[in-house]
């Protein structure tokens, strides 16, 4: 089972690819398939969570003015806390929101995220900072 800052990281990376998809030609295949994974296999819960994203959706869409940024943060998070509930409940989750997200966070406009890190290392230790996203690294000693 992934740990839960890796299960927060992707489903974060897929909130985003989500959201900044409402407007998009792919909206309803991506819809489906994220209803698809939240449903994790019952057609029922699927149906719901086909109109969870659809309540996403529309929020995001009547969104205006200087609530817009408040209200596409709030849908993002609300998006990622079900994916992170899905994807502990379900190893195969995770799979699917990393397929998911390759395919179509490249066809999206992702806004880029920026700020301030600082790290230290000392000795032998290695280290691999990121702002934000998913990252995996490998260490080999010489």
């Amino acid at each position: 089972m992934a740990s839960t800052e890796l299960l927060v990281a992707l489903a974060s990376a897929g909130a985003t690819a989500i959201v900044s998809s409402v407007t998009s030609d792919a909206w309803q295949a991506l819809r489906d398939r994220v209803a698809r994974i939240l449903g994790r296999g019952d057609d029922q819960r699927e149906v719901i969570q086909g109109e969870v994203m659809d309540e996403v959706r529309a929020a995001i869409l009547q969104a205006s003015g200087s609530d817009r940024p408040a209200i596409v943060a709030a849908q993002r998070e609300r998006v990622s806390a079900l994916l992170v509930e899905a994807m502990a409940g379900d190893p195969v989750a995770a799979e699917e929101t990393r397929s998911l997200i390759a395919e179509f966070a490249p066809t999206v406009d992702i806004e880029s995220v920026s700020g301030d890190q600082h790290a230290h290392a000392e000795g032998e230790a290695q280290q691999a900072v990121q702002y934000t996203g998913v990252q995996t690294n490998t260490f080999k000693r010489d």
